[in-house]
């Protein structure tokens, strides 16, 4: 029996973490523009949202975070190349 995820990053981790204020890369400032505050947020906490990629059907369920995790897990090495090369 497989566990499908149920907190979706609608902001990929990767990209979170470049904005990481401590060296583990597990926080960063997250702004509440309805309060008008700043507070300090996990990583694995901001940008998401239970079951964002998930939708119902009439036979149920579908979880579509796999399909867009693919597609995130290319971000960070695609990145890199970009900095470290200094162009693009």
């Amino acid at each position: 029996m497989t566990t499908e995820s149920k907190k979706h990053h609608y902001v990929p981790q990767s990209i979170l973490k470049r904005f990481s204020i401590d060296m583990r890369e597990k926080q960063i400032y997250v702004f509440n523009k309805q309060l008008g505050k700043s507070h300090i947020s996990s990583i694995i906490d901001s940008g998401s949202e239970n079951k964002y990629n998930t939708i119902k059907t009439d036979f149920g369920e579908m979880n579509l975070e796999g399909l867009y995790q693919q597609i995130d897990d290319l971000y960070p090495v695609t990145t890199k190349k970009i900095i470290d090369a200094g162009t693009l």
